[in-house]
Parts: structure tokens; C-alpha cells; sequence
């Protein structure tokens, strides 16, 4: 099965419109039936696979088309185990595109990634390691912006990162260790690693609460 992607990746560009294909990809994503949802979701993992100018092209349609949250949405709960890990895997294909990033954070995508970072390992809701790892590369890749460090902080999901250390998948461990340091790099965030009982933006929060202290922002 490992040829089909760079197969697919190659050929692409001479059999179909990336923006077209994109935006039909937005809104099969969105339907409630599963083996479509599936589908869209594989698809974009394997546009996300392709080569520099394809995946540029579906960053660009799939910004345009507001196909981030279809992808987002997928990893909820509610999705099936392929969706989950087929939205994953495409969100951290096209992880060197940050622009993407606010649309990530505005569809609940910080939310749905630390449900699948704290499932107990081997408990019957926790994901598969291909689901984990990818995961786990989402939440790296959303750590080095301040905003979506914060919001990673705030969900509870450092200590499930801290545990994913020990696993026994290399890309587990590797994923959890990189979004650890990234977010260790925002000195709020290294006191609550420290310190459990560390508020984080507890003063800025007081600050933000005087009438007429930061209108201008």
C-alpha cells in the first residue's frame, strides 16, 4: 500500500484541478456519511503527501475552501478510527504551512488533539500508535505558535505528553518531546510544567479584567 501515495503524489497535477478537487474534498468531509468522510480525509492525507507544488496548491484551496475544519472535525470522538487518522495524518503533512494554523485553533482543533493525547494507553477509547504519533506531530507543529501553545497548556494534555516519553513507538516519543520543548520555550508555560499548581496567564487574566486598561487592544 506504501506506493500508492508518492504513485498518487506524482500523478496528481495531470489528472486533476488540486483547488477543485480540494473543495470537493470541504464539503465530503462535512457529511454524516462515514465512508465518504473517510475518503475525503485519505484524500487529503495523500494531497498533504505530494510534492512541494501540490501540497502549496491544497494549502491554498484548502484555506480558501475552509477544508481545516471538515479535517478538525474528524478528529473528534465522533469520528471513525480511519477518519481520525487519516485527518491527522493530512494536518501533519502540511505542517510547514503555519498559515493554517488559526483555522486549526478556531475549529476546536487544540481540544480534539489532547482528547486523543490523554487517552490512557491500551484503554479500549485510546487511539491507535498511527493515530497517536500523528496526533502528537499536529500538536508539535501547533506548539511553536504562542496562541496555540497556550491553548495546549490549558487542556490538560502536558502530563499525557510527559507519559507519551515512555511509549514504545519511536514516533510517539519523538512527537511528545518536541511539542514538550516547544512549549517549555514560553517561560509561563515551563513554571506550570514545574509547578502543578501554576496558573497560567492568571495575572494577565487579572490585568484584562480592569475596565479601560488595554482598549487600545
Amino acid at each position: 500500500m506504501e506506493w500508492v501515495v508518492p504513485l498518487l503524489a506524482t500523478s496528481l497535477p495531470a489528472i486533476i484541478d488540486p483547488a477543485g478537487a480540494t473543495k470537493m474534498m470541504g464539503s465530503l468531509l462535512t457529511v454524516a456519511e462515514v465512508r465518504q468522510s473517510n475518503a475525503a480525509a485519505m484524500i487529503a492525507a495523500m494531497l498533504g503527501a505530494g510534492p512541494p507544488e501540490v501540497q502549496h496548491a491544497v494549502v491554498e484551496a484548502v484555506v480558501t475552501h475552509g477544508a481545516i475544519a471538515g479535517l478538525v472535525a474528524q478528529l473528534s470522538p465522533r469520528g471513525s478510527p480511519d477518519a481520525r487518522l487519516h485527518a491527522a495524518s493530512a494536518l501533519w503533512e502540511m505542517r510547514e504551512h503555519r498559515r493554517l494554523i488559526p483555522d486549526i485553533l478556531a475549529a476546536g482543533g487544540v481540544t480534539h488533539l489532547a482528547t486523543l493525547c490523554k487517552a490512557t494507553p491500551g484503554a479500549k477509547d485510546a487511539p491507535p500508535v498511527d493515530t497517536l504519533s500523528a496526533a502528537l506531530g499536529v500538536m508539535w507543529f501547533l506548539s511553536m505558535d504562542e496562541r496555540a501553545a497556550r491553548e495546549i497548556a490549558k487542556s490538560g494534555a502536558m502530563p499525557s505528553l510527559v507519559t507519551h516519553l515512555s511509549s514504545k513507538s519511536d514516533g510517539v516519543r519523538f512527537n511528545a518531546a518536541g511539542c514538550l520543548r516547544c512549549l517549555s520555550c514560553d517561560d509561563d508555560i515551563l513554571q506550570a510544567m514545574l509547578d502543578p499548581t501554576y496558573v497560567i496567564d492568571a495575572e494577565e487574566d487579572e490585568d484584562e479584567g480592569g475596565v479601560g486598561e488595554s482598549g487600545d487592544e
